[in-house]
């Protein structure tokens, strides 16, 4: 009778160390899938400041670019470093898509400040494609996936 009792104990003890074990694979689990969460969810917001500023930017160039002949070219200077400074910000953190579509948006915003809009075209004419693609991309890097 009382190896029964020593095998029950051992027993008892093996399924509560199993129990306890696997308890903390599951807290360990959770907290790991909470820090992805927290790290992904930061990035993001990151990312949204980045793309603001450079929309901002992108903006501020479009007004210029329409009104180039009116601005010196300290001027005009200044909004495409402000342009290109967002854009490097951006491009840092950005996914390669997004990266390529702010590459096309800046590199035709500063086509139309430079040397004007092609064909007399509007300026936001000419860069609605590359606005259209920007936010596209934009839109999708920032869309939240738990994934």
């Amino acid at each position: 009778m009382g190896w029964i009792a020593v095998v029950g104990t051992l027993a008892g003890t093996v399924i509560g160390m199993i129990g306890t074990i696997a308890g903390q694979r599951v807290a360990a689990s959770a907290a790991e899938s909470r820090e992805r969460l927290q790290r992904r969810a930061a990035l993001r917001g990151e990312r949204k400041i980045a793309v603001d500023a450079f929309l901002e930017a992108a903006q501020e160039t479009e007004v210029a670019a329409a009104n180039r002949k009116s601005l010196s070219d300290k001027e005009k200077d200044h909004v495409a470093k402000q342009l290109w400074s967002r854009h490097k910000q951006l491009t840092l953190i950005c996914s390669d898509e997004l990266s390529t579509a702010a590459d096309n948006l800046a590199n035709e915003l500063g086509h139309c400040l430079w040397q004007g809009a092609p064909d007399g075209q509007r300026v936001y004419e000419a860069i609605g494609e590359q606005t259209r693609l920007f936010r596209q991309a934009a839109k999708a890097e920032l869309t939240w996936s738990e994934q």
